[in-house]
């Protein structure tokens, strides 16, 4: 379904930090059925339909999760350095 004029992607785009793909696709998915709700001759998703969809649909990744993530990468980097051989 096409996107109306009101839709600003780099506004989504801002709105869905912490959105996994898949989390992404469901927020597409409910916003489309969100447009059908609201009309059901509608030709086109409005960003009120997103916003909506948002509202329901909350990040699967949590900034928890990021911050253990983020440390774990960290740690990692700390302990794949090699060590220096003194001649």
């Amino acid at each position: 379904m096409p996107l109306d004029n009101s839709v600003n992607i780099k506004s989504l785009s801002r709105m869905t930090d912490g959105y996994t793909g898949a989390d992404i696709d469901s927020v597409v998915r409910e916003a489309g059925l969100n447009a059908l709700r609201r009309n059901p001759d509608t030709s086109s998703v409005m960003m009120g339909d997103f916003e909506l969809a948002l509202s329901e649909i909350t990040p699967s990744i949590t900034p928890q999760m990021i911050n253990w993530y983020e440390n774990t990468q960290q740690r990692f980097r700390e302990q794949a350095k090699p060590p220096i051989d003194i001649v």
